[in-house]
């Protein structure tokens, strides 16, 4: 198994590091954090957690952690949970109004759809890529 630490846009909130001073003013948009969990539950990640870093109530982050055993389940899995766990930064700093990662999400510069995949973007269904079969539930 491996874990994650503090993924500075998708799973974090914190007013002195890491999301200070996002673009939207939303430095404390609390619910970063917790979507991330969730998402990270619904990708079938094996052990998520969310904490208070430094200091209860002023930051808050979401870890995770991955089995990874050689399965074709396995295989499955990881590729579900780094799917969401890392595109919610970039949906992050898209909602923020971050060109470059409005850019990403759309399958446009040095990331594109082959690189990296983006849940929850508000692209038409089609290119909605999640489940098993590639399309997104009608």
């Amino acid at each position: 198994g491996f874990s994650r630490d503090n993924l500075d846009s998708g799973s974090i909130v914190n007013p002195t590091f890491e999301s200070e001073n996002m673009k939207d003013g939303g430095d404390l948009i609390s619910d970063w954090p917790y979507l991330n969990g969730l998402l990270n539950c619904a990708g079938m990640c094996d052990l998520i957690a969310i904490q208070a870093n430094y200091s209860m109530g002023e930051a808050v982050h979401t870890g995770v952690t991955m089995i990874a055993d050689g399965t074709d389940e396995a295989a499955f899995r990881l590729d579900v949970a780094l799917t969401v766990d890392s595109g919610i930064g970039v949906v992050r700093h898209a909602q923020a109004g971050y060109e470059i990662a409005k850019d990403v999400a759309n399958g446009k510069g040095k990331l594109t759809d082959e690189s990296i995949k983006i849940p929850l973007w508000w692209e038409p269904a089609e290119k909605v890529t999640f489940g098993p079969d590639g399309k997104a539930p009608r």
